[in-house]
């Protein structure tokens, strides 16, 4: 059927003009929006917008639009279709927050519905559900940006559904409906229109990504997940995630550029781990801890879950003398409730710091700190229980206090010492002058200069009055620039919870002229990340940044250098610090 049936068909239905109309199985048409989208002006000036207009109309030339489907079944549905306020439907197809949900729920902000519409090259979203004793609801929603058309202002979200007097409201007539978007049980339905799912693969991407967040409910047979597409159909579930997981760990798979796939190791542990610790944060015995040393994995990871065992993050304290594998779940009813309110909208952390109420705020803050020092009081019971007198201090190799002889240098970190990032508002790391262990860096680019590089040789810079100093160098973009990095004395990154910055306080070896520094954080998963810049002061003066990168930047043997530093990412962190100077 062409475009001109298309629209015939469309007429003959008496449907209001203007509107989206769904047509065949899957297939969209978009009825008028190519006419109303050249009177519109959608804040062209803008460059995102423009890219995302131009990409959306491309898009809509195309034969065939993507169409993403997500159903869930054995649940409720989405009640309360009729309702003005506070029911599952207003919530989710009305709301811009302000979730309804309470006790254990998943939600906090209310604002996760908004994820997949980033997912949706037209920001384009359709919904259906049935409800026991409500029936069938069937509407669509966009959210693009407030525009102009006839010189007034129009609002940036859309609706697609049945026009009454004030409103458009959902399709109850499920008749009315192509059968493709029909349904008979309860639970819900929803379809991404113009679905951003280009890769081939895209199917063993989702598989990875609902194991390595939803593998516990899986596992337990609380939730069954398919994937399919017009070529092939897969099924999670409790016989066959574990054959996954293995595949995933075989394969090095990777959830996103940031995250690896780490599920397979926390399903051997809740697999081969009977021992279960308790502990009372809020109420008794109202959070739970698997943990162990695994051989298999030398590393310092827990998985940290609430009741509704979903993956929130997972915690690397990497100042440990001994590696484990663990899984923390908050059971209680009333840290779960508290735990909750501190997600952000991704739910990746627990964090206090936007809740509204200050009362809320400090009491949350203060369950998270409980949290925090009773996982690790779990963590040092590992080292006690060792039956060994020698532990590797992984993570702890630029100490080295023989060859340390900064004798002005106080309270030298102790192998044992935690650097707990939530109670601690001060980190200090040492650095100790060693065989000079310098890096070079490739500086072909000005933003995120890249450490590492295939040609190395020895080099002598020269320091201070004709001083020569010997270590390696590289020489990466063939123009003869060469870098290194450069020893400190100390380097502390005291955290400033009023201003969400950090006072950087760097004492080096020797008089530094025009050093670089360079910050990454420590991630969940344990990996070091670029962190970007937002600001940068000296003195009440503002530095240039370059990405992660602060340039030009004197340093003097005896005296601090105290800079003021601004990360676009607002979070609290265990950052890495490093220092580079240029031949």
């Amino acid at each position: 059927m062409n475009e001109e049936e298309l629209l015939k068909l469309v007429k003959g239905l008496n449907l209001p003009k203007g509107e989206y109309y769904i047509l065949a199985s899957g297939s969209l048409l978009l009825y008028g929006l190519r006419e109303k989208a050249n009177d519109l002006d959608l804040c062209v000036s803008n460059e995102r917008l423009k890219k995302f207009r131009e990409v959306a109309k491309g898009k809509f030339e195309n034969d065939t639009i993507d169409v993403l489907k997500i159903s869930d079944f054995n649940t409720t549905g989405l009640v309360g279709i009729e309702e003005r306020r506070n029911s599952d439907w207003y919530g989710l197809i009305r709301s811009s927050g302000n979730s309804t949900k309470g006790g254990i729920s998943g939600g906090s902000y209310g604002s996760g519905k908004h994820a997949a519409f980033v997912f949706s090259y037209f920001r384009t979203i359709f919904y259906g559900t049935y409800v026991e004793k409500e029936g069938y609801a069937f509407q669509g929603k966009s959210i693009l940006c407030a525009h102009k058309r006839n010189n007034i202002v129009r609002s940036n979200i859309g609706y697609w559904g049945e026009i009454g007097e004030y409103e458009c409201k959902p399709i109850r007539n499920m008749e009315k409906m192509d059968e493709f978007f029909k349904r008979k049980e309860t639970g819900t339905d929803l379809y991404i229109i113009g679905a951003k799912i280009e890769k081939e693969d895209w199917v063993y991407s989702i598989l990875y990504s609902v194991i390595e967040n939803f593998w516990k409910l899986i596992i337990e047979d609380k939730l069954e997940v398919k994937i399919s597409n017009k070529n092939e159909e897969i099924v999670i579930d409790s016989k066959n995630i574990r054959q996954y997981a293995e595949e995933g760990k075989k394969i090095n798979e990777r959830i996103d550029e940031d995250i690896k796939f780490n599920a397979y190791k926390f399903i051997e542990l809740n697999d081969s781990v009977e021992e279960v610790r308790y502990g009372t944060i809020c109420t008794e015995d109202d959070v739970e801890l698997k943990i162990a040393k695994m051989s298999e994995y030398p590393e310092k990871k827990i998985l940290k879950m609430r009741n509704n065992e979903m993956k929130i993050n997972i915690f690397s304290p990497r100042k440990r003398p001994v590696n484990f594998i663990g899984i923390f779940i908050a059971r209680g009813e009333e840290i779960n409730r508290q735990l909750r309110e501190s997600e952000p909208q991704t739910h990746d952390d627990w964090r206090a710091d936007n809740i509204e109420n200050q009362k809320d705020r400090n009491t949350i803050k203060e369950t998270i700190k409980k949290v925090e020092r009773w996982i690790n009081e779990q963590i040092d019971s590992l080292v006690y229980r060792d039956d060994v007198n020698e532990f590797d201090a992984e993570g702890l190799d630029f100490l080295n206090i023989e060859e340390d002889d900064n004798n002005g240098i106080e309270e030298i970190q102790k192998p044992f010492d935690e650097i707990d990032i939530i109670e601690e508002e001060e980190q200090e790391i040492l650095i100790s002058k060693t065989k000079n262990r310098n890096d070079g860096i490739d500086k072909s680019s000005n933003e995120n200069p890249n450490i590492g590089g295939e040609e190395r040789g020895e080099y002598e810079r020269e320091r201070g009055e004709g001083k020569k100093v010997k270590g390696e160098g590289e020489n990466l973009s063939g123009n003869g620039e060469v870098y290194h990095q450069i020893n400190m004395k100390y380097i502390k990154t005291p955290y400033n919870s009023e201003k969400n910055n950090y006072r950087v306080i760097i004492r080096t070896v020797e008089d530094i002229e025009n050093a670089e520094i360079h910050f990454q954080r420590l991630t969940d998963s344990g990996d070091l990340e670029r962190i970007r810049i937002h600001r940068v002061y000296k003195l009440g003066n503002e530095l240039e940044a370059f990405g992660n990168v602060i340039k030009g930047v004197t340093l003097k043997a005896d005296e601090d250098t105290m800079l003021e530093v601004e990360f676009e990412n607002k979070r609290k962190c265990i950052m890495e610090v490093k220092i580079y100077v240029q031949d």
